[in-house]
């Protein structure tokens, strides 16, 4: 893995950071929202429900949107949208992006 981080060139390194930060963040958000309303559904208390409602405000859609615009900016960087067709990796990537955006609202 290290062979390949040295034919990178460093002017991908920050988009590549942002776009790996934001879907951390996002899953993170996405998994402590999970468990505070899973909390509200059994009836424990409503601040359970407006916690989990601030954990997806705060954390999962603002790091979906990082992940997004940092995926795109990578893929700019990287000049696939020069290509004739996206490598099926990409198009995966897109698939369970847009997918995730769904479930997330």
């Amino acid at each position: 893995m290290s062979a390949l981080a040295t034919i990178r060139p460093h002017s991908w390194d920050l988009p590549l950071y942002l776009h790996v930060l934001g879907a951390m963040v996002a899953v993170g958000g996405l998994v402590l929202a999970l468990v505070y309303l899973a909390a509200a559904w059994r009836g424990e208390s409503a601040r359970s429900f407006r916690a989990g409602y601030r954990a997806l405000l705060f954390a999962a859609i603002p790091g979906y949107v990082v992940m997004r615009v940092g995926a795109q900016w990578i893929y700019s960087k990287e000049q696939l949208d020069k290509l004739p067709s996206d490598p099926s990796w990409v198009g995966i990537g897109f698939a369970v992006g847009d997918f995730g955006l769904l479930f997330l609202l």
